[in-house]
C-alpha cells in the first residue's frame, strides 16, 4: 500500500519553461498514459482549447497553486444556497484537493513544470458546491449551474457521485438545471459514478448531458465504472484509472494538501474520466463546435469498446477535433459560442425548503456519518494497525433532495508523511476503489 508516492511543490524543484513545439514535455508527461490513451497530444496540433470556457463545479480549486492561477477567470462558493445563485459569493478556494484534480486534468497549462490538461489553454470557472468532506446538497449544484450560465461558459464539468439525485430526471431540480444548460448551447459532462449500482436504478437516467464511465490503462472499465445502460442518452468512456494499489494505473493531477503549496497527486475514479471528457469538449468549443454540435462530434468520432449498452465508446481527442479542422478548412462556419446570459428562476421545488423553520433546520439536521478509517502503520509510529478512528459527521439541511459526493472512488488511501518520515497508509474501511497521493517535498 506504501508503494508509489508522489511529490509537492514540484515547481519549486523544476524550472518553468515555455510551451514548446513538442505537444508535452511535463516533468510528469511519461505517467501522464490517460492523455495518450485519447490523443490529446495530437489534438494539440490542431487546438489547446484557447478561448474556451469550462466550469469545474466541486470542492473548489487551489487559487495559488502555480499551474492554475493563471488558468481561473472567475470563482465562487455556492454552499447553503437552497438552489439560488444569489446566495453564491466569494471564491471556491479548495480545502479538499478533489477539484483541483478535476481542474488540471481539464486545463492544466503545458509549462514544463508539472502535468498538462487535456485542453492546457481553456479557461476555468469553478464553483464551490462540495465541502471538506467532498460533501454538498445537489440544490448548491443548481446554484452552481446557473451561475456558470451567467458567466458565459461552454462547458460543466461534475463529478459527482451518489446519481440517485440524478435517477430523478427529468423531474428533479439537478436534472432541470442541466437540462437549462444544454439549451442554452452548454455541453454538460457528469460521471457514471463508482461501485456498480445492484438495485436495478438505472444511472443518471435520461439527462441532457454526457455520462461518463471510467477506463484504464488497458483501455477496458474496470470493476468501480458504474455500467452504462441503455437509459443513459448519451454514454462515453474516458480514462480514469484502474482501481488497484499500482500507482502507475492512477489518473496524475494537480492537487492540494493542507500546508502545502502546488502539489500533485495520483487518484482514480469516474471524476477522472469525466475530466477528460470535459476536456475534449473544450478543445471543440475553442474551434467553434458547442453544445449539441460538440456532443454530435464526440459521439461519432469514439474509439470502439466494450462499456454497456449506453455507450458510445472511447472518447477520442484526436479524431474529434479533426473534424472540426477539417471544417474550418473547407469554410465551414462554426457554431458560435453561448453568450452570458441571466441564471434562469429555479424551479418552485428548489425554494421550497426557504418554508422550512430556522429552529427546525437549525435542531433536525440531516447527519450523514462518513466511513470508518482503518489506520495502519508501521510500530515505531506508534499506530497500531487495525485500529479505528471516526470521521466527524456531516450535518445537513433538511431539504428534500439527495445529497451528493465527489465521484472520486470512495475508498480514500491517502499517504502522508508521518512522524520521522514514516508513512501511514489511510484506508476507508468500506474497502472501495480509489487513492489520493502525496509525498513531503521535505527529506526527499
Amino acid at each position: 500500500m506504501v508503494a508509489g508516492v508522489l511529490v509537492t511543490g514540484l515547481s519549486g524543484l523544476l524550472a518553468a519553461g515555455p510551451v514548446r513545439a513538442a505537444p508535452n514535455d511535463e516533468p510528469f508527461a511519461a505517467s501522464q498514459w490517460g492523455l495518450r490513451q485519447i490523443g490529446a497530444p495530437a489534438a494539440w496540433d490542431v487546438t489547446r482549447g484557447s478561448g474556451a470556457r469550462v466550469g469545474v463545479i466541486d470542492t473548489g480549486i487551489d487559487l495559488g497553486h502555480a499551474e492554475l492561477a493563471g488558468r481561473v477567470v472567475a470563482s465562487t462558493t455556492c454552499l447553503g444556497t437552497r438552489g439560488l445563485v444569489s446566495g453564491c459569493g466569494g471564491t471556491a478556494q479548495d480545502d479538499a484537493g478533489h477539484g483541483t484534480h478535476v481542474a488540471g486534468t481539464v486545463a492544466a497549462p503545458v509549462n514544463g513544470s508539472g502535468v498538462a490538461g487535456v485542453a492546457p489553454e481553456a479557461s476555468l470557472l469553478v464553483v464551490k458546491a462540495l465541502n471538506a468532506e467532498g460533501a454538498g446538497n445537489a440544490f448548491d449544484v443548481v446554484a452552481g449551474i446557473d451561475w456558470l450560465l451567467s458567466q458565459g461558459v461552454h462547458v460543466v464539468n461534475l463529478s459527482l457521485s451518489e446519481v440517485s439525485s440524478l435517477r430523478q430526471a427529468p423531474a428533479s431540480p439537478l436534472a432541470g438545471a442541466i437540462e437549462r444548460a444544454y439549451q442554452a448551447g452548454v455541453v454538460v459532462v457528469v460521471s457514471a459514478g463508482n461501485n456498480p449500482d445492484t438495485s436495478g436504478e438505472r444511472v443518471a437516467s435520461d439527462l441532457a448531458a454526457i455520462v461518463v464511465g471510467a477506463t484504464g490503462r488497458d483501455g477496458r472499465m474496470p470493476p468501480y465504472s458504474a455500467p452504462l445502460d441503455s437509459g443513459v442518452r448519451w454514454g462515453l468512456v474516458a480514462p480514469g484509472g484502474d482501481g488497484t494499489a499500482d500507482v502507475k494505473g492512477d489518473v496524475i493531477s494537480t492537487s492540494w494538501f493542507a500546508g502545502r503549496r502546488s502539489s500533485y497527486a495520483w487518484s482514480s475514479g469516474t471524476s477522472m474520466a469525466t475530466a477528460h471528457v470535459s476536456g475534449v469538449a473544450a478543445l471543440l468549443a475553442a474551434r467553434g463546435v458547442v453544445g449539441k454540435a460538440a456532443i454530435d462530434q464526440m459521439l461519432a468520432t469514439t474509439a470502439p469498446t466494450s462499456c454497456g449498452p449506453g455507450c458510445r465508446g472511447l472518447v477520442d481527442a484526436t479524431a474529434a477535433t479533426a473534424i472540426s479542422a477539417a471544417a474550418v478548412a473547407v469554410g465551414t462556419t462554426p457554431a458560435a459560442p453561448p453568450a452570458a446570459q441571466a441564471p434562469a428562476a429555479p424551479a418552485a421545488p428548489v425554494t421550497a425548503p426557504a418554508a422550512l423553520p430556522a429552529a427546525l433546520e437549525a435542531t433536525v439536521p440531516v447527519v450523514v456519518a462518513l466511513p470508518q478509517l482503518t489506520v495502519e502503520g508501521p510500530a515505531d509510529t506508534g499506530v497500531t494497525g487495525g485500529g479505528q478512528v471516526a470521521m466527524t459527521p456531516v450535518l445537513r439541511p433538511l431539504v428534500p433532495e439527495v445529497p451528493i459526493r465527489s465521484a472520486r472512488a470512495e475508498q480514500l488511501a491517502w499517504f502522508a508523511v508521518g512522524a520521522g518520515g514514516a508513512l501511514l497508509s489511510v484506508a476507508a474501511g468500506s474497502a472501495l476503489l480509489g487513492r489520493r497521493r502525496v509525498r513531503g517535498a521535505a527529506g526527499w
